[in-house]
Order: C-alpha cells, then sequence, then structure tokens
C-alpha cells in the first residue's frame, strides 16, 4: 500500500469517528448530571404560589396568594390569606384573614379571626373577635370573646363566651356567656322611626352581598 493510500485510509477513519453518534447519558454522567437528571419517568412540575411579604414598610397595592404584613402598612390588600402583626391597611379583600393588634377601614372576608385588633365595616362569613372592636359588622355566624365591643352588628349568629355590647344589634340567635345590652334592636329602631331601619336593612344587604362566597 502505497503512502498516498494509507493517509487517506487514516483520514477516513477520523472522520468516521467524528460523526458517530454522541451517548447524552454518558456525557451527562461525566458532567455530574448537568444537562440531564436520570430518573425511571418524568416527574410533575409544581410552582409555588405567590407570597407577599411586607416587613416594616409602608406600600400602596398589594395582590398576591399569602400575603404577611409585619408592622407594615398599605392601602389596600388583596389576597386568598392575609395575616398581619402591628399592620394596618386601608382596604383588605381576603378568603382569610387573621389580625393580629392590627386595624383596617374596610374588610371583606370569607373568614376573619381579630386578636386585639380593630375594624370600622367589615363583612365575614364567619367572624371571630378576641379583645377587639369594630364600628359596623355584618357576618353569617360571629364569634366574640373577651370584652370584645362592636358598634353596630347584623350577624345571622352570635355566640359570646362574657357580655354583648353594642349600639344596634340585628340578629338571628343571641348566646351569650353574660349579659347582652344593646341600645338598638330590629324592633326598637323600627319604633323609632321607618328611616332607621331601613338603614339598618340596607347595611345588611351591602355588606352581606359584598362578602366573598
Amino acid at each position: 500500500m502505497s503512502d498516498q493510500e494509507r493517509d487517506q485510509n487514516t483520514q477516513t477513519e477520523t472522520d468516521t469517528q467524528g460523526d458517530s453518534p454522541v451517548d447524552a447519558g454518558q456525557v451527562t454522567r461525566e458532567q455530574g448530571g448537568q444537562f440531564l437528571q436520570e430518573s425511571e419517568g418524568v416527574l410533575p412540575v409544581s410552582w409555588e404560589k405567590d407570597r407577599g411579604l411586607i416587613e416594616q414598610d409602608a406600600v400602596e397595592n398589594v395582590d398576591a396568594h399569602h400575603v404577611v404584613m409585619d408592622r407594615s402598612a398599605a392601602q389596600s390588600v388583596k389576597a386568598q390569606r392575609i395575616t398581619m402583626q402591628n399592620a394596618g391597611a386601608k382596604s383588605i379583600d381576603a378568603r382569610s384573614i387573621r389580625m393580629e393588634q392590627s386595624g383596617t377601614v374596610d374588610l371583606h372576608a370569607e373568614r376573619a379571626v381579630l386578636n386585639e385588633s380593630a375594624i370600622v365595616m367589615g363583612s365575614a362569613r364567619e367572624l371571630s373577635l378576641k379583645e377587639s372592636r369594630a364600628v359596623m359588622t355584618v357576618s353569617g355566624t360571629t364569634k366574640i370573646e373577651s370584652e370584645s365591643q362592636i358598634g353596630m352588628l347584623v350577624t345571622g349568629d352570635v355566640d359570646a363566651t362574657g357580655d354583648i355590647r353594642t349600639f344596634a344589634l340585628v340578629a338571628g340567635s343571641v348566646k351569650a356567656g353574660g349579659q347582652v345590652t344593646t341600645t338598638l334592636t330590629a324592633t326598637s329602631a323600627a319604633a323609632l322611626g321607618a328611616g332607621f331601619a331601613v338603614v339598618l336593612l340596607v347595611a345588611r344587604r351591602l355588606f352581606g352581598g359584598r362578602g366573598r362566597g
């Protein structure tokens, strides 16, 4: 075989080796699994839902799946679940909210738990207050603990471990471990004038309709 033929055969073998298929698994194993993770099957992909954490800050609008506010303030907060500690917000729209030493002007929730907190107007399917204050609330059920006070309470059922003290009370059923003190009921409001009774009726429809279902 001539030198020229040997050179041609050597070049052909080199080209053939260069065109051979690459073992992706082997490459991956050699590179520590950088590009391919070997498994028996495809694993389901899960995405972590948005979570908002506000700590020692003041913000405008918050919209997230789960919001945690600590020593902070906001104009409006909208979320599935909200936890507040020493915080405040002008308006809140949530499925579930827990307030600890916090406050809001306008609250709409499916379930609201207040501990040493205050609200001006609120509507909730389930409302629980402990050592808290509210000007006006509309709820399906209301639980009152530890000397909580509500100015105007419109609810289906109210259950208090102690006294109930309100300015106006409209309830389907009332259960209290102590005394029930209210200045106006639906009957006394109607006796004072149809105007005030209409106000109570409109308030119940307004706030009850705006609660989250």
